[in-house]
């Protein structure tokens, strides 16, 4: 059994339109679960992560702005707000970018 993820065409415009099947599998590299993966990316954060330093702790995989309307569909991670500001917590970002990459 090899360790790939799964991105469903929803959620990928390019996918939709090459006319994949239901999904598309990409493997890994070395046969490491992606769930370690992504725990060991940001094993060095810190606890409370802002949102925007989340791009920069993720290699720009994700913006800033992608996050906000996430936030605003209820759709991103848990969120905690500080004044004006939002953040998440490590343990939730983790948790939400692997039930993405499933």
């Amino acid at each position: 059994m090899s360790n790939s993820i799964r991105f469903h065409p929803d959620h990928c415009a390019d996918l939709q339109k090459s006319g994949h099947s239901d999904q598309t599998r990409i493997n890994t590299p070395r046969g490491e679960k992606m769930d370690d993966r992504i725990a060991r990316a940001l094993e060095n954060a810190p606890e409370i992560i802002p949102r925007i330093k989340v791009p920069a702790l993720l290699g720009g995989l994700i913006s800033r702005g992608y996050l906000q309307n996430l936030d605003s569909k209820g759709l991103g991670p848990r969120r905690i707000m500080i004044g004006r500001r939002c953040a998440y917590l490590k343990a939730d970002l983790i948790a939400w970018l692997i039930s993405r990459a499933k």
